[in-house]
């Protein structure tokens, strides 16, 4: 709340400082407050139309709004602009998980991977695909890896009990829970 009301300060101060638009936007999003981003955010975006970061934050503040269609071709624009963008590989593939279409959010989710092999969002996500999927053998490497990178993250633990489960296995689904 005090990061807001300086960000809106500074805006009503010099409305071209625009990097505070942006940051007033991401300061609201990881608020829980999508709607409230997106005005700041499409400021920003008026003045610069090629900026991965402010793509990759419509494209989260429109996933989070349900607005599907918006936020692929945010992530979609972004990374015809820069394909290296994980950010935009991993919202892309939350749009395309979301819309049902498993195979190409995998897709986006390894090319997130091939760009950073040690993101532990992006294993998380592969593996809950590969599950959806009905492979989670293959997902189960995942979510090891996941885990090892981020040991204090329960969801990581949840994704791997779920894989080690749907293969039958659940004595260690149990204890990986614990």
């Amino acid at each position: 709340e005090d990061a807001d009301r300086e960000l809106r300060r500074a805006v009503e101060i010099d409305s071209s400082f625009t990097d505070a638009f942006l940051r007033l936007g991401a300061v609201r999003l990881e608020g829980g407050r999508p709607e409230a981003a997106l005005e700041p955010l499409l400021h920003v975006a008026r003045r610069w139309p090629k900026e991965p970061e402010v793509g990759n934050l419509m494209g989260e503040v429109y996933l989070q709004t349900g607005d599907n269609d918006l936020a692929l071709a945010a992530f979609t624009a972004t990374l015809e602009d820069d394909a290296t963008s994980v950010p935009a590989h991993l919202g892309l593939g939350r749009g395309l998980f979301a819309d049902g279409r498993f195979t190409d959010a995998q897709a986006a989710f390894r090319r997130a991977l091939d760009l950073d092999p040690d993101d532990p969002i992006a294993r998380s996500l592969l593996g809950g695909t590969l599950v959806q999927l009905d492979r989670a053998a293959e997902a189960e490497p995942h979510f090891h890896a996941a885990v090892e990178l981020r040991p204090d993250d329960g969801e990581g633990f949840n994704n791997l009990a779920l894989a080690l489960r749907a293969r039958g296995r659940l004595d260690e689904a149990i204890a990986a829970c614990r």
